[in-house]
């Protein structure tokens, strides 16, 4: 019983935690976009240091979710006139909203045959997502000689645990007409 709920603490708080380091990230690149604007911090003694991150965090997530649900409302607008167009179009319409889904049912999968049947799933699953990734990073360094390629072995894991939610999210509030702009 304490396995269970220590492997259920473990997860919420790898939920907490990368939920804060996409923010971070997220807030870093609205930083890189507007160097010009520096945001500048007073201290007691009147001394000024430049914040590297942006204090607007909630924003960022906020708008992702925005464009998701923009781009889902607009593929359900493009069905009407599919016919007009090439077969690519209907296929490529078909496998943006269907292929996070299958995804994400593939993932509660092998969580579930992990649990019950064998802990082998989930080590394989964690090592091809690695895997995959370092082999799309070595492609890079190699083109590039730029190790920075590594940073996509953390963009996996950012993407099946930050963006497929939001993504499943934004299928599920689609009728909701608010746009969380001021």
């Amino acid at each position: 019983m304490m396995e269970k709920i220590s492997i259920f603490l473990s997860i919420y708080g790898f939920f907490a935690i990368s939920h804060i380091l996409i923010q971070m990230f997220f807030a870093h690149r609205e930083h890189q976009k507007q160097k010009s604007k520096k945001f500048v911090d007073f201290h007691q003694n009147h001394e000024m240091s430049v914040s590297v991150i942006v204090p607007c965090f909630n924003e960022d997530p906020q708008r992702l979710n925005n464009c998701l649900e923009s781009f889902y409302r607009e593929m359900l607008w493009t069905l009407k006139h599919v016919h007009k167009h090439h077969f690519y179009m209907l296929y490529e319409l078909i496998m943006q909203f269907f292929l996070p889904l299958m995804f994400v049912f593939a993932f509660i999968m092998v969580i579930v045959q992990s649990i019950f049947i064998s802990t082998d799933n989930i080590w394989k699953y964690l090592a091809i997502l690695i895997g995959i990734a370092l082999l799309s990073s070595v492609y890079g360094i190699y083109r590039t000689k730029d190790f920075g390629f590594l940073r996509f072995v953390a963009y996996g894991f950012i993407h099946v645990f930050v963006l497929i939610p939001t993504r499943l999210y934004s299928i599920a509030t689609i009728s909701d007409g608010k746009w969380g702009t001021r």
